[in-house]
């Protein structure tokens, strides 16, 4: 009898606490939300408001913040450079912002943008635009595009950082290097020396050409704004306006694909990088018979650049690549469009970008599985915080998902993407962030990616000082709920799909719990990497990584590898497949006087701080917000 009470207790108890952790919840108090939509609309208010400034101060209205820094990094007279940076004009920041805002408001508990707040942005989509072709053009650039008279042609215009590079070229003529040493500041004393040496080739990076990225976010733009036509038609109208010509970036996506077994010389060529950190994919589609068709991040053939780059513009070291952020942002753009309506089913019935759309997701689950072969800094080019990364992947998942609980999938491509992403997100990404994610105070959970985490005081001493934990944790609370939630569209409401682990259900409450808990304490700056140039130290220098090819950007064969050293003029690259053995050949061989470096220590690891990145905190406080919202929007 005592035996069988002993029993009946423990089971009251362990029922008791599995209660516990299924109904441990956060609240979230409207005035948090309301307290965090605010900021992100005084931010876009107050740049209206200084948009008079001349570069490198300049703003044009209707962006928000986002600035280029540098990831300086160790000791206080160094980690203070990350206080510095300078305005950028770009609208990729903007558009993604307003159309998590819009998410927000469709799939959470969130207030609705105005419209002035979502068309001011638009008025300033033509000159993002590609105003080189004979035609009306949806493919987007990076940086306004400004005409060039002497060349009769239309290039990427950096406003302020052009402005800044001529301030540096001032900076040079002075005696700063010394001062600077003296004082202390040895890392900007260099950093000026940097400048001084690539100073030329840091310049042809503010040319660069249209790109997917960009051009697959305006689709992500339009299908939202489709979404909400009648509850905001003049900003749906302005965009429809604008884009008259969606099979131009459908097509675009297309023309530039890697397609590694083409025999194609153009389309089969890829950065040496890109390669390297991709090849076991390709290595498995070649074993098993099956083709290979990619998105690469810029729109412009090794033939175009014959040509455009003396009229100012062209890709980074002349080469395409391929990167996972651009890929998962790809399939975004297209899963959303033909979701939404904004393009027709019809458009999979083209064999090559049904292929490029289904290969993508399957490079996507594949990098997952495989931690990125090692090397994220590689695989992510562009994109540096890997929780950013499952974010793109989470809301193309979070798209089907809901389309899914309202019936069958219109296209078995259709299928295998949300099987692929499915994969993906529930398994790879799920375990890699409950394993990531760190205590805080009272019972909270946080997560923080590299800003702020190798610095130290004076006396070396190690200083945490979070600046990338808002952002961090805004990421894996929406990559959690996105990939394990799905839209009840009659209640309005989140729920969880069937089988939700109860470890996800906790971690996203505390993380929560973490974020409501810290967004506004003081401790943590609102910082985050949410962008990068794809130049960060020596080891992710595209020539260190095997190739085949090396010629002048003009098509002309390079033959004496040894005198001709890599710059803006040459074009180093991978043509074609390589067989793993004849691989593995070539990387025990030194390419252009090093090693290929195999392996990532991190993003501090590296104690030059020139790896350059891009920081919003109204995007920060976006994210978050987003992630509260539809949080609060759960429903048990």
């Amino acid at each position: 009898m005592g035996n069988r009470l002993l029993i009946q207790l423990m089971l009251a108890c362990i029922i008791w606490c599995a209660c516990q952790v299924e109904s441990e919840e956060t609240t979230i108090p409207d005035e948090f939300v309301m307290k965090l939509f605010k900021l992100i609309q005084d931010d876009q208010k107050n740049n209206l408001m200084l948009s008079t400034q001349k570069p490198p101060f300049y703003r044009r209205p209707g962006l928000y913040t986002s600035l280029t820094k540098n990831n300086f990094h160790g000791k206080p007279n160094s980690a203070v450079g990350r206080t510095i940076g300078v305005f950028d004009n770009n609208l990729f920041t903007t558009n993604f912002i307003n159309t998590m805002l819009l998410e927000a408001y469709y799939r959470g508990r969130a207030p609705a943008p105005s419209s002035e707040q979502l068309r001011m942005p638009l008025d300033l989509v033509p000159i993002f635009m590609d105003q080189n072709k004979p035609y009306e053009s949806s493919i987007a650039a990076y940086w306004p595009m400004a005409f060039d008279e002497k060349t009769m042609f239309w290039r990427s215009n950096s406003e302020n950082h052009l402005a800044l590079f001529d301030l540096l070229k001032t900076i040079q003529q002075l005696p700063l290097y010394d001062t600077l040493s003296f004082l202390g500041y040895s890392d900007f004393a260099d950093f000026i020396k940097y400048f001084e040496k690539l100073g030329h080739e840091l310049l042809t990076i503010a040319f660069i050409p249209m790109d997917t990225d960009c051009t697959v976010i305006n689709l992500g733009v339009g299908s939202i704004l489709l979404q909400g036509k009648d509850k905001f038609p003049l900003a749906w109208e302005q965009w429809k306006g604008y884009n008259t010509n969606l099979s131009s970036a459908l097509d675009s996506i297309k023309d530039y694909s890697y397609r590694p077994f083409s025999g194609d010389s153009d389309s089969s060529s890829i950065d040496p990088r890109s390669y390297y950190v991709f090849r076991h994919f390709l290595d498995e589609a070649k074993a098993a018979g099956k083709d290979v068709a990619l998105p690469t991040t810029w729109t412009q053939s090794r033939k175009e650049l014959s040509w455009q780059k003396d009229k100012g513009m062209a890709m980074y070291r002349n080469v395409n690549n391929v990167c996972l952020g651009v890929t998962a942002n790809t399939v975004y753009g297209i899963t959303s469009s033909i979701l939404s309506g904004l393009v027709n089913i019809s458009v999979l019935d083209d064999p090559l970008l049904a292929q490029i759309y289904h290969n993508s997701s399957a490079l996507l689950l594949h990098s997952l599985a495989n931690n990125m072969t090692g090397r994220p800094d590689l695989a992510l080019v562009y994109y540096p915080s890997r929780v950013q990364v499952e974010w793109f992947i989470s809301r193309s998942l979070a798209k089907l998902e809901d389309a899914v609980s309202n019936g069958p999938l219109p296209s078995p491509v259709l299928g295998f993407v949300y099987k692929s992403l499915k994969a993906a997100m529930r398994v790879h990404a799920t375990q890699r962030l409950v394993e990531a994610a760190q205590a805080g105070s009272g019972n909270t959970l946080f997560f923080e990616e590299f800003l702020g985490t190798d610095d130290f005081s004076a006396t070396g001493a190690s200083i945490k000082t979070g600046e990338d934990r808002i952002f961090s944790t805004g990421m894996a609370l929406n990559v959690l709920i996105n990939s394990w939630t799905s839209f009840d569209s009659k209640r309005g409401t989140l729920k969880w799909v069937t089988g939700t682990p109860h470890t996800v259900k906790l971690t996203v409450s505390r993380t929560a719990a973490w974020l409501t808990q810290n967004t506004f304490s003081g401790k943590y700056r609102p910082g985050g990497a949410f962008f990068a140039g794809s130049y960060k130290w020596e080891s992710t220098w595209p020539n260190y990584y095997p190739g085949n090819r090396y010629q002048f950007y003009n098509g002309t064969t390079i033959h004496d590898w040894k005198t001709q050293k890599p710059n803006s003029s040459t074009s180093f690259f991978m043509e074609g497949y390589v067989s793993p053995d004849s691989y593995s050949a070539m990387l025990g061989q030194t390419w252009f006087g090093g090693p290929t470096p195999r392996d990532f220590h991190g993003y501090n690891a590296e104690k030059k701080p020139f790896f350059a990145y891009w920081e919003s905190e109204p995007l920060t406080y976006t994210i978050t917000m987003q992630g509260l919202s539809m949080y609060r929007n759960i429903e048990e």
